[in-house]
């Protein structure tokens, strides 16, 4: 399925090492406390909130009291306290990547151990897919839903609404540039690369320009590497599998220019591979043999072992 016009791909680092956490959120320190109360006939609780103030400090009280919980297996108490926590923190700037990368993912957890956090949990994400369908959500609403996919591990989902959404025209032109920021490196990961060009090539510019940049200011290009580099080697894993050959080794040599680490050589070497671009992989390896130390080298056969022969 081709783009539209409107669509673009702009992946930010996906810092849950986990390569799906969108962690791109705005907002002051606001929040809401919940109150319970009975619903009629299912005795079930309704959670209600009020907008009130809460600190960094009241999160992470409320997160270790979650855990703690669920140590002593207080499971309702345990679901209660990572909903509060998974709530109330996209207000809090200081917890808008580990409110990702971390309380979705233990509620998830929670929810193998727990039926009823696995009803909460779908509820959560199905009310954000709910938004989305009526043009009504926003870009936490819509991180929440892929990295709720991702860890129910159903990816799949996620690149299903996308198409469909974007199939509607440009009435959803907005919410479908906010998926795209959220499932490249999945999509990658599957070898399922068609339409990912256009988010790799301005993926890779964007990453050369950085490095590029803060090396013509007098400073190191390591400095301007994102924490997680699994977008650019999913990157450059695209703009092979598309032919981008010259591309992909310009994004390559730029990456490695100011920081040769044996695990750097090894994912370029599994994309390549992976690509069926078995002379990228050996010039890199060759490149590799006179960059990194002999033990380097050695862990980078070992490394890649998997993906195919083994280079002496």
């Amino acid at each position: 399925m081709k783009l539209s016009a409107c669509s673009r791909f702009s992946l930010a680092p996906l810092a849950i090492t986990m390569a799906l956490t969108c962690s791109c959120w705005s907002g002051f320190a606001q929040g809401s406390e919940a109150r319970t109360s009975e619903s009629g006939k299912s005795g079930k609780s309704v959670k209600t909130f009020k907008a009130v103030e809460h600190t960094q400090e009241d999160i992470e009280g409320k997160l270790k009291a979650a855990r703690l919980a669920e140590i002593d297996k207080k499971y309702q108490a345990a679901l209660d306290d990572y909903l509060w926590v998974f709530e109330h923190s996209r207000h809090v700037d200081k917890w808008k990547g580990v409110r990702n990368a971390m309380v979705s993912q233990e509620l998830v957890k929670l929810a193998g151990e727990f039926e009823p956090a696995k009803a909460e949990v779908l509820k959560l994400r199905d009310d954000r897919e709910k938004l989305m369908m009526d043009e009504k959500a926003t870009e936490p609403d819509v991180q929440d839903w892929a990295i709720l996919n991702h860890n129910l591990h159903d990816d799949r989902r996620s690149i299903s609404v996308y198409k469909q959404l974007n199939s509607k025209g440009p009435g959803y032109a907005q919410i479908c540039d906010w998926i795209e920021e959220c499932i490249p490196v999945t999509l990658v990961r599957g070898r399922q690369y068609q339409d990912l060009l256009p988010w790799a090539e301005r993926a890779s510019a964007a990453q050369i320009a950085s490095v590029q940049e803060s090396e013509s200011k007098g400073f190191s290009g390591r400095l301007a590497l994102p924490l997680v580099m699994e977008d650019v080697y999913a990157c450059y894993e695209v703009l092979l599998a598309d032919g981008k050959v010259a591309e992909a080794a310009k994004l390559s040599e730029t990456i490695l220019r100011p920081w040769s680490s044996h695990d750097m050589f090894s994912a370029f070497v599994r994309a390549a591979r992976r690509t069926n671009h078995q002379a990228v992989a050996d010039d890199l390896l060759a490149q590799a043999k006179k960059k990194v130390s002999a033990t380097d080298y050695e862990l980078i056969l070992g490394e890649i072992k998997p993906e195919g022969r083994t280079e002496k």
